[in-house]
């Protein structure tokens, strides 16, 4: 399955719409930024090396006279910081690494302190130039078990490479271009399951995730994608939560959509109960999409929700 949004999606939780109070966001199922191959290697074992005409993979050993090594190089000592802050905590030596716009960004909402917290771990993989700015792709195994995938754009600042969520959710959100399939033929969306983060989560714990996986099983691409809403139907104060995928779903595709069903309890004051739960997903309710077959755009699962 290919994974859209990740390490970056702590930071894009608080940012994105329905993310900071616990809505949901959506992992395409290969990458957040892009279709490529993930690297899982360590940021020093592979460095790339773009030049005029052509961009190529070389080791770590690459001659200093190529002048993109001096950048790579720069943004893997960032990123290693970063990586240490994030894993750690400290949320002084992560706000450091960041633009001013982001700082702003963070300031005006509940500030990075909601986000940074001890307990996951990340791995840098990729390194590469993207325009005039720099790309990293990452990987974070989160506190509750869950993995995501992600890419950082770097911007420079004031002759400094600096962490930039602007860049970074404008190539995110950029229009894709999948393939669109046969014209002639038909979207069809359904939901092929439902996991929850952690394996034994406890009532009201914002931290639980609920992972929707939908896929679209006709023939031709979902331009619109695959909205969502999901709801536990045994808590009669819990609000509906809208996401699902906002990008082209090609046929035969899945996306992972991931949100937090206790994200809104502090900020609307409502506590749930232990107990056995149904998580209710419906695709595409109000048929913003056309599809061949609607009966099949409701799924519902049983879970478990255990006591402190």
């Amino acid at each position: 399955m290919k994974n859209q949004k990740g390490f970056v999606a702590p930071l894009l939780i608080i940012i994105a719409v329905g993310i900071l109070i616990g809505g949901g966001f959506y992992i395409k199922n290969k990458k957040i930024i892009t279709q490529e191959n993930k690297t899982e290697a360590p940021v020093n074992s592979t460095t790339t090396v773009q030049t005029e005409t052509k961009e190529t993979t070389a080791t770590t050993t690459v001659k200093a006279t190529v002048t993109t090594d001096v950048d790579i190089q720069a943004i893997s000592d960032i990123m290693l910081k970063y990586k240490t802050a994030y894993e750690s905590g400290n949320v002084k030596a992560a706000e450091s690494l960041f633009s001013k716009a982001t700082l702003d960004l963070f300031n005006n909402l509940s500030g990075p302190n909601t986000m940074i917290k001890a307990g996951s771990k990340v791995s840098i993989g990729a390194i590469t130039h993207s325009g005039k700015n720099m790309r990293v792709e990452t990987t974070e195994i989160k506190s509750n078990g869950s993995t995501e995938s992600a890419a950082f754009l770097l911007i420079s600042e004031n002759g400094q490479w600096k962490i930039d969520l602007s860049a970074t959710m404008e190539a995110m959100f950029k229009p894709s271009t999948p393939p669109k399939g046969d014209v002639n033929g038909y979207v069809d969306l359904v939901v092929t399951g439902i996991k929850v983060y952690p394996s034994h989560p406890i009532v009201n714990d914002e931290d639980i995730e609920i992972a929707v996986t939908i896929k679209n099983i006709g023939t031709k691409t979902s331009e619109k994608g695959a909205p969502a809403v999901a709801e536990i139907l045994e808590n009669t104060k819990y609000t509906p939560t809208q996401g699902g995928s906002l990008t082209p779903l090609a046929a035969g595709e899945s996306v992972t959509w991931k949100y937090h069903p206790y994200g809104q309890n502090k900020i609307f004051n409502r506590i749930d109960v232990a107990g056995k739960k149904t998580v209710k997903v419906v695709l595409n309710g109000y048929k913003d999409v056309v599809e061949k077959n609607y009966t099949n755009n409701t799924f519902t699962q049983s879970i478990e929700i255990f006591a402190l």
